[in-house]
């Protein structure tokens, strides 16, 4: 019987981290056993408990996103690491965000290859067609948070396309429900009108 570990990995390197992991210290004396991590740029991410993993000997759980970090002990030591995004994950990303547009672009050929006798079909189709945009963008913006959270105006810049596309949409979805309202009243009106002529 083999026995199955489940946990975070242990951080393997200083340089090159892409994914949570455990980090242990050497062997530590001190008064209050705790950590500080800081960026690059001088600002405190993190500070927190390191909890005992055996004898002297602590760990902690690094989460951060990517950067460049250093990690203080509680005994004054430092640590340097970096937190790269791997290639593939990105591209398993980018596969991610381009499935509801293309969901889309199916929609919206088969709006337009429809014959005339489907036309309440066809007006559907091109309003669903919309719909997997807004998917695209919210997966958009969950990456870019998860993976780049430093371009703040990008993630600003998806919403506010968004938000008018959304704007637009609700005013598209208006007028078809109004036309299909006074399309109605007016078919009503026809045949009513037709009635009393007989």
């Amino acid at each position: 019987m083999i026995p199955i570990v489940y946990g975070l990995e242990m951080c393997q390197s200083t340089v090159g981290i892409s994914s949570n992991c455990t980090m242990l210290t050497p062997t530590l004396t001190c008064s209050a056993y705790n950590y500080t991590i800081t960026n690059l740029t001088g600002s405190q991410v993190m500070n927190g408990s390191l909890a005992v993993l055996t004898g002297s000997i602590y760990q902690f759980n690094f989460t951060e996103g990517e950067g460049d970090y250093i990690v203080q002990l509680c005994d004054g030591t430092t640590r340097e690491v970096s937190v790269e995004v791997e290639e593939s994950s990105m591209m398993i990303l980018a596969v991610i965000i381009l499935l509801p547009m293309l969901l889309s672009l199916i929609m919206l050929v088969g709006a337009a290859t429809m014959g005339e006798n489907h036309a309440a079909l066809r007006i559907g189709l091109f309003l669903l067609s919309i719909i997997p945009f807004f998917s695209a963008m919210h997966f958009g913006v969950l990456s870019l948070v998860e993976f780049l959270p430093a371009f703040t105006e990008l993630q600003e810049a998806i919403g506010s396309t968004v938000y008018w596309v959304g704007i637009i949409f609700f005013v598209i979805v208006s007028y078809f429900i109004i036309y299909m309202i006074y399309a109605l009243f007016n078919n009503l009106a026809e045949k009513k009108k037709e009635r009393l002529e007989y």
